[in-house]
């Protein structure tokens, strides 16, 4: 599936369209084709895919927030802003809970917009995102998803649908603007039924319930009746928890997934054009498959073509094993895209930052280098407020607008960058130790940090970081609570050179770091080793890689 889905050309695509349609068909397919010839035997400075997910209430939050009247111009600037990105797909989300438009199946925005009574409680939801998603498709009768589609073919960009499987965004609320019916009319059918429930997934819908899956199938299957997309995002990470604990089921998931296949293949039919699958997974196999996502048996039966292991939400996951996805997936051709997320952070207990430009290039070096086939970016979404700081939909208290990678000004350069493993290999980057967000029920999630330095006792930690190219500095630095420099560090046991300490920022530590200068190695990741002569508790770990006069 690999190399079919990197040579689509023109004599593949046999749409039966005219205009201005058929038109972004074709220049979609021709641009497309250099963007995706590196899994077809393309150089190393080739260019990858990169998949951006897009979720449709950011569309209203920040359109809203900067005052911005949707006209049918301002809806396709949307996707029309990404020409000349990296950005090759583009992943419209148009349903969880609540879906994108009006249906058969679900109660979108415009049936909530019109709800007085809920859950037997008075309700009233015209907040400002409803109102305007009421006013485009009954008052203007503009359908964004279908300019959204156009517009993406038209410039280049294989437009998707994203359908989130089981969120459970306000369970807890007895009345929510995110509330279905069926959620108040079925509460058999959630996954904790035999106490009550108490965390934030136990109200999820529970999927051995043919009721909950043929819901779901129904809607994909309408919104591939409307919509002429090039694929689907069946997504798992929001959320995960889909049975019972100890009923998961990876044969009753299995299934699912082959009925979504049977789906995309009859739009497929229809369209005379490939419908793909896109899939977002918990980014360890082993956690995966214990939730009963068994995405090696979807990658045997050809259930997808795109697999995309990420963290949910808490934290970028700077060691998602793509090395162990591509072995389990050896013997198919199953598009592998690890998932990067918007936040970074090394304790759940910390503030949480947004990930900083030279940490996105060095999380993209990494995962090229373990073998990722494409890249996959979730959260990083637009900002037509960025120029003033009124209406600047990204900001925070704790970290400068200029060092955030989410920032429109640093994305619109760094997504002219992250579509080539040479390039982000090549530039200043970051790699910081992270933790992994979701674990099997059973176990506890393990954060790096706080950690304590027995004396005398050799402290390990890894950090992949891919090859890194010579004539570059290497310096590792490391948070320690009274800055006291450990005696002894070493770098895939080689010896490193302590230099200073200086103050980290922005403060994913407020104790000082301690740096040493790292020579250089030819292994894909660094194992830090730390002794010391007394204890010492350590608190931050993070590699910088520059260009000799970088740092």
């Amino acid at each position: 599936m690999i190399n079919d889905y990197l040579n689509i050309g023109p004599h593949d695509v046999k749409i039966k369209r005219i205009g201005k349609f058929a038109c972004g068909v074709v220049s979609a397919v021709v641009i497309a084709l250099g963007a995706l010839n590196a899994f077809a035997g393309g150089t190393p400075s080739a260019k990858r895919p990169v998949f951006l997910n897009y979720d449709e209430t950011h569309y209203a939050h920040s359109r809203m927030k900067t005052g911005i009247v949707p006209t049918e111009d301002e809806v396709r600037s949307l996707v029309s802003q990404y020409k000349g990105t990296d950005v090759t797909d583009i992943l419209f989300c148009i349903g969880g809970r609540i879906a994108g438009v009006s249906n058969s199946v679900k109660e979108s925005w415009c049936d909530k917009y019109r709800q007085t009574r809920e859950n037997g409680r008075a309700v009233s939801y015209t907040n400002h995102y409803i109102r305007l998603y009421r006013e485009m498709e009954e008052v203007l009768k503009l359908d964004r998803y279908a300019r959204w589609i156009d517009e993406a073919r038209r410039i280049g960009i294989r437009p998707w649908l994203s359908f989130r499987m089981n969120d459970c965004h306000n369970t807890y609320d007895p009345t929510s603007f995110l509330h279905p019916d069926f959620f108040h009319n079925h509460p058999e059918y959630r996954r904790i039924r035999h106490r009550a429930p108490s965390g934030h997934f136990d109200n999820c819908l529970d999927y051995s319930f043919a009721a909950v899956r043929e819901r779901e199938l129904k809607f994909i299957r309408e919104m591939l009746m409307r919509y002429d997309v090039d694929g689907v995002e069946i997504d798992w990470q929001r959320e995960f928890y889909c049975f019972a604990p100890g009923r998961e089921s990876a044969a009753t998931i299995t299934a699912f997934m082959r009925s979504v296949r049977a789906i995309a293949d009859d739009a497929a039919k229809r369209r005379a054009h490939p419908v793909r699958i896109l899939s977002r997974v918990p980014a360890n196999p082993e956690t995966a498959l214990r939730f009963g996502f068994d995405a090696a048996t979807w990658a045997d039966e050809k259930l997808v073509d795109v697999l995309v292991p990420c963290p949910r939400w808490e934290t970028t996951d700077n060691d998602i094993p793509a090395d162990i996805w591509k072995r389990l997936m050896r013997k198919s051709d199953v598009v592998l895209a690890p998932g990067l997320e918007l936040r970074i952070c090394d304790h759940p207990w910390k503030a949480p930052f947004h990930m900083l430009t030279d940490q996105i290039r060095g999380w993209a070096a990494a995962q090229y280098s373990l073998g990722a086939d494409a890249l996959y970016l979730f959260n990083y979404f637009d900002d037509p407020g960025w120029k003033s700081p009124k209406t600047a939909y990204w900001r925070s208290s704790n970290q400068p607008q200029e060092t955030k990678g989410v920032d429109w000004a640093n994305q619109l350069k760094w997504l002219k960058e992250i579509g080539s493993p040479s390039e982000v290999a090549a530039l200043p980057r970051d790699h910081m130790l992270t933790y992994r967000d979701i674990v099997p029920l059973w176990e506890e999630i393990r954060r790096p940090f706080p950690v304590w330095l027995r004396k005398g006792t050799p402290k390990f930690f890894r950090l992949a970081t891919g090859r890194i190219p010579a004539g570059r500095t290497l310096r590792l630095r490391i948070g320690v609570k009274g800055g006291k420099a450990p005696k002894d560090v070493f770098v895939n046991s080689r010896p490193c050179v302590y230099l200073k300490n200086e103050r980290c920022v922005p403060a994913f530590t407020s104790d000082p770091l301690c740096v040493y200068e790292v020579p250089h190695y030819e292994e894909d990741a660094a194992v830090v080793e730390i002794l010391t002569n007394t204890p010492m508790e350590l608190s931050h770990l993070d590699l910088q890689v520059r260009p000799k006069k970088g740092l």
